[in-house]
């Protein structure tokens, strides 16, 4: 069993303190971007490239990392640069959660009774209900109206701004309570990795490689508030046929060595890295917890009248389950893409200020797309979270200008002539001979 060893990516101390200074108007400065449109529009990209552009104006590119203590490890629990008053702990997340959930099955329940109890009225009972309700409609229309103005002032007064991208979004919860729960997911995720976590060992090749990527990411965009706030750390898992890497909001990166594979190069790997920090640096997991938690007390009227208005508990519960379906769809999925795309976006970004080629971001999803088509399982975008890999890679085509302009404002170095497009050909290639291999191994086991 390999012996866990955590460290910390950074510390507040005197020694590495400088790795945080930028100027203040850098680190006050808010992007003033066109907003998201989730119905399927763009950030306006000439916007966020001048956004970009000022930033690293007014912030030139950090100096080299100098690690001045090799021997701590990168994932290792830090005491958190901004405390919570205990006095004042907020609930934590899935208690609000809860309560929407609890919420719709009351719903259910009480547009059934009210079902059961007008189906045994009276004719003469049921009439003169119908006439107290016709003559009291002012009433119920203000109740009504009540309580849609009720939801209305609960939404808006919990509207946030993305970072940096500016859109307008419903956000539930405050940043210490995902915290809390991060925090939470993290140690059991490490316990239940535990026996895989590969020793955070800078002679380690896993390991080195993607500390370096991350801490180059990390320290190219320290002007940022949302990188500095957070306590990054880096937890590598040795499982090869896991091929995911994803970012806790809280700062913690799992990487599976299955990634590594399919990342060829630390460009490669960077535009993942940078995609999945971009989700914690705008973050989206609050928003789409928040955007679960308004759907569920939106849905718990519509629920109750479905319920009480048609004549049988399998017709409701058909109704509701093709309603819950469409819901998804039509809005829940399209929401979820569109983060997606945001996080791509973004990441791009963060991956051009940190000097990586980033013109293989394209070029990595084309990569997937290939290897869908091979595997006979095409992606269904309108039933997904995340966008088919072509127009992954269509979007960051689009892009791609404009953070060229950022990574050359960045006075990066410049990037090699060679086409992007032919490690595509030179993968594509690899993959035949792998094929060819493997055919011939079958034949000559069946002989």
């Amino acid at each position: 069993m390999a012996k866990r060893e955590e460290q910390r990516t950074w510390t507040s101390s005197d020694e590495t303190s400088h790795l945080f200074r930028c100027s203040s108007k850098a680190c006050e400065r808010n992007f003033k971007a066109p907003r998201l449109d989730l119905s399927g529009g763009n950030i306006s990209r000439q916007q966020l490239t001048r956004n970009f552009s000022q930033l690293v104006a007014n912030n030139k590119k950090p100096p080299p990392f100098i690690n001045t203590r090799p021997n701590v490890n990168i994932t290792s629990p830090v005491r958190p640069f901004r405390t919570t008053n205990s006095n004042n702990v907020p609930l934590p997340p899935f208690i609000i959660l809860i309560v929407g959930r609890v919420a719709k099955a009351g719903a259910v329940l009480l547009g059934r009774n009210v079902r059961k109890w007008w189906a045994n009225l009276p004719p003469e009972q049921k009439a003169e209900y119908t006439q107290r309700a016709k003559s009291n409609r002012k009433y119920i229309g203000a109740a009504f109206g009540m309580l849609g103005m009720g939801i209305f002032v609960y939404y808006d007064s919990h509207i946030q701004e993305t970072p940096y991208t500016n859109r307008k979004r419903f956000v539930a919860f405050k940043p210490e309570q995902f915290e809390q729960l991060a925090r939470q997911e993290f140690e059991s995720l490490v316990e239940s990795f535990k026996p895989l976590i590969v020793p955070a060992n800078p002679r380690d090749p896993a390991y080195r490689r993607v500390s370096r990527v991350a801490n180059n990411i990390l320290k190219s965009n320290k002007d940022l508030e949302q990188i500095r706030n957070k306590e990054w750390t880096i937890t590598v898992v040795n499982d090869e046929t896991i091929q995911n890497a994803f970012v806790l909001p809280s700062g913690n990166i799992f990487v599976f060595t299955g990634m590594l594979d399919v990342c060829e190069t630390d460009d490669e790997l960077a535009v993942i890295l940078a995609h999945e920090m971009a989700h914690a640096v705008l973050g989206h997991a609050a928003e789409n917890a928040s955007y679960c938690h308004l759907m569920d007390l939106v849905m718990v009227i519509p629920i109750a009248l479905l319920w009480a208005i048609l004549p049988s508990d399998w017709s409701s519960a058909f109704a509701h389950a093709v309603g819950s379906g469409l819901q998804g769809i039509l809005l829940s999925l399209p929401y979820s893409r569109a983060m997606e795309m945001e996080a791509d976006e973004v990441g791009l970004f963060l991956a051009a200020k940190a000097c990586f080629d980033i013109r293989l971001a394209p070029i990595f999803w084309a990569k997937m797309a290939y290897v869908g088509t091979k595997g006979g399982e095409p992606q269904i975008e309108w039933l997904s979270t995340h966008p088919n890999h072509e127009s992954r890679q269509n979007r960051l085509e689009e892009v791609m200008s404009s953070a060229l302009t950022v990574r050359e404002d960045c006075q990066c170095p410049r990037l090699p002539l060679l086409d992007p497009k032919s490690y595509l050909e030179k993968y594509k290639r690899k993959v035949a001979e792998t094929e060819t291999f493997d055919n011939v191994a079958i034949r000559l086991r069946a002989v």
